[in-house]
C-alpha cells in the first residue's frame, strides 16, 4: 500500500481486465500490539504511512478514475 506507483499500476491492471473501477474498499492498516510508550519510532512511521498516507493515495486514485464517469463508491 505504501508503494503508490505499484498501487496505481494495480488499479490500471484491474481496469484493463475488468473494466472501470466502480467500488474501492480502501481498507488497509496496521497497529502495534504493545504500549505506545514502548513502540518503536519506525513502527509509528510505518503505521502512519499505511493507515493514513496510503489511504489518502488510494482515495485520490479512485476519485480520479470515478469522477469523469460521475459514478463510483469508496468505502
Amino acid at each position: 500500500m505504501t508503494d503508490t506507483a505499484a498501487f496505481s499500476a494495480f488499479l490500471d491492471g484491474v481496469e484493463h481486465r475488468l473494466g472501470p473501477l466502480d467500488v474501492l474498499v480502501n481498507n488497509a492498516g496496521i497497529m502495534s500490539a504493545g504500549p505506545i510508550d514502548l513502540e518503536d519510532e519506525a513502527l509509528t512511521t510505518r503505521a502512519v504511512a499505511i493507515n493514513l498516507e496510503a489511504v489518502i493515495h488510494g482515495t485520490r486514485e479512485a476519485v480520479q478514475r470515478m469522477k469523469p464517469r460521475g459514478t463510483g463508491h469508496i468505502v
